[in-house]
């Protein structure tokens, strides 16, 4: 059995759905799911253009709904720019590994 959360197809489509509806250019949109110890943890990777949409404050409210779908306390941020409670959730799982 795996030690990480379980995502499964639906709930990826479902969270994949959204990503799509907030970029301009869907083809270029994707994200990643990192296996490093956390709940879940999930990164983000758009076009320059798109860098904009993905505040902290949408980077953390994803999260909350990806926790309420999956039952899991989910750590979501754009690649390359982690936010601060992002950075503090890695920072803290790398520690106790």
């Amino acid at each position: 059995m795996s030690p990480y959360a379980n995502f499964d197809e639906k709930q990826t489509a479902w969270f994949w759905a959204i990503i799509e509806g907030m970029v301009s250019d869907q083809e270029y949109a994707n994200f990643a799911r990192i296996r490093r110890g956390m709940d879940l943890e999930i990164m983000i990777r758009v076009r320059p253009k798109d860098v904009h949409i993905f505040t902290p404050e949408v980077c953390m409210s994803l999260a909350q709904l990806l926790g309420v779908v999956t039952g899991t306390t989910p750590v979501v941020y754009l690649e390359g720019a982690p936010h601060q409670a992002a950075q503090e959730a890695i920072y803290a799982t790398l520690n106790n590994c």
